[in-house]
């Protein structure tokens, strides 16, 4: 293999000029690269990748790119290409300044003559640029904050400069090449040019205009993709420019949907249109009326491409206000977000004769879609759902698209514009429709399939939006919907109808048991299909429909055992959509049936699970997958809920976790992730949860051998202390916590090296980990019995002093941002570090403001056990501590803690634990009372308070009376 033909020069050289030599021996290889004969191309292949290391070797091929002879034409293309390539994998390791030459040779390229450099220079000033502002915001995260950006480490500054002042060029062909280049400037790495100042990207949206105004053949396109970009900053970011200019950036539009002689140039200006609708609604207004015909014109082109984004901005021009979310609380905002709904409303409502027609027109299947109709029920076929020709084949999250398909459509996108008109209008668009859909489906036999399906797909994409007008109808159409999921051979046809019944499981509790059983057997059928799109479906819509029965106690065990039991068999033969939603179905059946009725079905179930997910391959990002989260969720809830069940299979799924959470672990070292947590961390939060419910499945000794020799209690210190996400935290710590109940020995010298990283936790900023935090410290600080080091509860008190002291209040009223649940559990941990040890508790319990919110917060719990703990600290501190009643906070916030812990009574309860409550509460109240004057008495007697103790307290003894059981 030949040697690098160039070295880096060093430091102090003179100014660059190319090797002749190295020049002669690239040229070489590159001409042995486009060459007939394979052994010359892999000669140049193998040299070309020994060179690209060097970033003389980029400095070098850019002046063959910019600097080639005519006769050359073929090389400099291959330079050009290798260029970019080389610059996309290799150029962050270079520094900026080894790449002077290859920066100023692209630049000086824009301007050439030939179109072929201009593009490709172009192509390769963007694709180096955003190498640069990758690396420049990457050591810009390192500096102090204020700090001042070195000029070292900014990207490019005097691109911005060139290209403005190409873009003013009296040359024709400066201009064009700055145009483009502008535009992919704009598209790749349009933050970027914001922050060189509040005048570039108005400027370059200026110009653009200008080019494509004055040269629309060649420039329209270019202007058209950077305002795709744009378009989608909200108008806190968009430049002025923008705004300003609305009404000539929709003229520019109109003329490419209508004018431009490239399908995707007209696509795209369309797309275009529908995102300025999307997030510039309100300043789009005045013409909305233009850029509404100009969809109903573009839904005509030939070009499917066109018509489908034309067709697809009506689901922009319905979201833009029906995702509005409205103040919950009444006043100016909620009163202009439903003012602006009642006008969108108005314009729409008269467009609906035109526009329906259109979309349902557009529901046709035409020759893209054939796909769909050409696969049969074994082939299970390569289209995919809605929802995910942008997902590149993961299936749809939420599952409600009612077809599938291989590309962007016009049938998929009419299909989710009725769904948001559906939601967004409502009964007018069913009114409309309903005789359109009985049309339809007035006619079933074998040829007339494609209206059947049309109809049934009307029903399942407006029947959300549209619900209460249909309910009282669509029991007429379940028994088609049956008969097409159960006997057509049409795929398409039967996941229409699996749609129709996903949608209608609402109204199957008033159906007779025949019918739903008929449905129910329709939809198990379904379930077991050979293509894969239809189980889904069906699946989805047992789900639905086992989910609608429960809540109306009209959900027979026996049938969802038994269709618990047939998904488990059938898993093996389901596509990846069906088994998605088999495991969604399996996390449901906690809810559906009782722990006695889950027992027999965890088995099966479970084993079924662990041979799928044996199935899966382990490592890298594979482990961050949905499979493997809807296999984790699933495998989850039936442990927690049929532990004893479970308790076999708690070896193998945790051995399964244990390797997860090491692969991600190994990616998260791997990575830098500037802050934020790699793909499939989640999957390792939810891994942690799963192995910390089988700690509490299986036998003792199981459960001590496994801490002892697993490395759990490394993996969780580890991503307690690296991990930016909440949820992994919470979950990691909720695990901690059961290793410290189950195994003790083992676990708690890790939980005392981790005291204070899980301390820090106990804080808003930390959602769910708050009170995961609170939870764990509590649960050990009781199962230590006094044996905790008086240094870590002295810190762990602090926090308490914090969180209900005021030190996280959010917005000056006291409000820590906490939730009930996250504050209940901060409040036992004080309760159970007061019990501990009452003289590290005292850094609050003598502040009043955190006293009086942690007596707030002790009435949250809903456990009985917990509520008597936290009643007989309250009870100690105020007994140890008498005169901290004397205020009149305390007072208050004392007396609604017994009235709460006086009212709970119930039959259930233990007449030990009452009694306990019982005797704490009225040393409470004889305390308050012990402190008070009997004109101080009287005023507390008579207040809110009091009032609710009336019944329940002896307002002149104190004495607590509780009501019978």
């Amino acid at each position: 293999m030949a040697a690098a033909p160039v070295a880096a020069a060093g430091p102090g050289a003179a100014p660059w000029a190319p090797k002749a030599e190295a020049i002669s021996a690239i040229v070489d290889m590159l001409r042995k690269a486009v060459s007939q004969d394979p052994a010359q191309m892999s000669e140049a292949m193998g040299t070309l990748q020994t060179w690209e290391s060097s970033p003389e070797f980029v400095n070098h091929l850019s002046f063959v790119l910019v600097k080639c002879p005519p006769e050359l034409v073929p090389i400099r293309d291959v330079a050009g290409g290798t260029l970019t390539g080389i610059i996309s994998r290799k150029a962050q390791n270079f520094t900026s300044e080894s790449l002077v030459p290859a920066k100023q040779l692209l630049l000086s390229g824009i301007a050439s003559s030939e179109e072929s450099v201009r593009n490709f220079c172009a192509n390769n000033v963007a694709a180096l640029t955003r190498v640069l502002v990758r690396r420049e915001r990457n050591e810009r995260s390192n500096l102090a904050e204020g700090a001042p950006i070195p000029q070292a480490i900014r990207a490019w500054p005097e691109l911005i400069s060139t290209v403005m002042g190409g873009l003013g060029s009296d040359s024709a062909i400066v201009r064009q090449g700055c145009v483009r280049l502008a535009s992919q400037l704009v598209e790749d790495v349009p933050s970027w040019v914001s922050e060189q100042g509040p005048d570039v990207l108005d400027g370059f949206l200026t110009r653009l205009y200008q080019a494509a105004e004055a040269d629309p053949g060649s420039n329209i396109r270019y202007a058209v993709s950077a305002l795709e970009k744009v378009a989608l900053m909200s108008p806190e970011e968009a430049p002025p420019a923008l705004l300003a200019g609305l009404d000539r950036w929709v003229n520019l539009l109109q003329a490419a949907v209508k004018g431009a002689p490239e399908p995707r140039v007209r696509s795209t200006a369309m797309q275009t249109v529908s995102q300025l609708v999307a997030n510039h609604g309100d300043h789009m207004a005045p013409h909305m009326a233009r850029v509404v015909e100009l969809a109903f014109s573009a839904a005509d082109d030939k070009s499917s491409l066109v018509s489908g984004s034309a067709v697809d901005f009506w689901i922009y021009f319905t979201g833009w206000v029906s995702d509005r979310d409205e103040p919950v609380d009444d006043g100016p905002g909620r009163e202009a977000v439903g003012s602006l709904k009642a006008a969108h409303a108005r314009f729409t409502v008269p467009l609906l004769p035109r526009l329906l027609p259109l979309l349902v027109a557009k529901l046709k299947l035409l020759p893209e879609d054939s796909s769909i109709v050409d696969v049969d029920d074994d082939g299970g076929g390569g289209v995919a759902s809605a929802g995910e020709a942008k997902a590149e084949g993961a299936w749809a999250a939420d599952g409600d698209q009612a077809f599938f398909f291989g590309t962007l459509t016009p049938r998929v996108a009419a299909s989710d514009a009725l769904q948001n008109i559906a939601k967004c209008i409502g009964d007018p668009v069913a009114e409309q429709l309903w005789p359109v859909v009985t049309r339809l489906l007035s006619d079933v036999r074998p040829e007339t399939w494609e209206s059947v399906e049309a109809g049934l797909l009307i029903i399942d994409t407006t029947m959300e939006g549209c619900f209460d007008w249909y309910k009282t109808r669509i029991a007429s159409l379940i028994p088609v919907a049956c008969d097409m999921a159960t006997n057509s051979t049409r795929p398409v046809l039967r996941v229409s109808a699996f749609g129709v019944l996903h949608r209608a499981a609402p109204v199957l509790a008033s159906l007779d048991d025949a019918a739903v059983v008929r449905v129910l057997g329709a939809i198990m059928g379904g379930c077991k299909n050979g293509n894969v799109h239809v189980q889904g479906r069906a699946v989805q819509a047992l789900n639905n429909s086992l989910r609608e029965l429960a809540m109306v106690d009209r959900l027979n065990a026996e049938w969802a055992s038994s269709a618990a039991l047939g998904l488990a068999a059938a898993l093996p033969s389901l596509g990846v959509q069906g088994r998605t939603q088999a495991c969604v179905f399996f996390a449901m059946l906690s809810e559906v049936l009782d722990p006695s009725e889950l027992v027999p079905v965890t088995g099966p179930v479970l084993s079924s699970l662990l041979e799928w997910w044996s199935r899966r391959p382990e490592g890298g990002a594979r482990e961050s997958d949905t499979s493997v989260l809807a296999i984790l969720e699933a495998a989850n809830e039936l442990v927690m809920n049929a532990p004893a069940a479970s308790a076999a299979f708690a070896p193998v799924m945790m051995s399964r976790c244990m390797n997860l959470i090491r692969n991600t672990k190994i990616v998260f070292m791997a990575a830098d992730h500037a802050g934020e947590s790699p793909a499939g961390v989640f999957n390792a939060g939810m891994a942690f949860e799963l192995v910390g419910n089988c700690l509490c499945a299986m036998p003792e000794a199981a459960s001590r051998e496994f801490v002892s020799k697993s490395s759990i209690l490394e993996d969780i210190a580890f991503f307690v202390r690296s991990s930016h996400d909440t949820d992994v935290v919470e979950s990691a710590i909720g695990t901690l916590c059961e290793c410290g109940t189950q195994a003790p020995a083992e676990a708690v010298p890790a939980i005392l090296g981790l005291w204070r990283d899980v301390v820090c936790y106990v804080h808003p900023d930390y959602a769910g980990a708050a009170g995961q935090a609170a939870w764990m410290l509590a649960t050990m600080i009781k199962s230590a019995r006094g044996a905790l080091p008086a240094e870590l509860l002295a810190v762990t008190s602090e926090r308490v002093a914090k969180v209900f002291g005021g030190a996280f209040d959010r917005d000056g009223k006291g409000s820590t941002g906490m939730s009930a649940e996250q504050l209940s559990n901060v409040g036992l941990l004080g309760a159970r570090i007061a019990l501990a040890a009452p003289d590290a508790a005292r850094v609050w319990v003598a502040h009043e403001p955190a006293l009086v919110n942690w007596l707030a917060s002790s009435v949250m719990n809903h456990d009985l056990s917990e509520k008597l703990e936290v009643v007989q600290t309250i009870s100690a501190v105020i007994s140890a501590n008498p005169a901290i009643v004397r205020t009149p906070r305390i007072v208050q916030a004392s007396s609604a803690a017994v009235a709460s812990f006086a009212g709970i009574a119930k039959p259930s309860d233990p007449p030990e634990a009452l009694a306990a409550i019982r005797t704490c509460c009225a040393t409470i109240m004889s305390t308050i009372r012990s402190q008070l004057s009997e004109a101080e008495w009287s005023v507390e007697a008579a207040s809110v308070n009091g009032k609710k103790l009336k019944q329940r307290v002896n307002t002149v003894t104190g004495t607590v009376v509780f009501p019978p059981a």
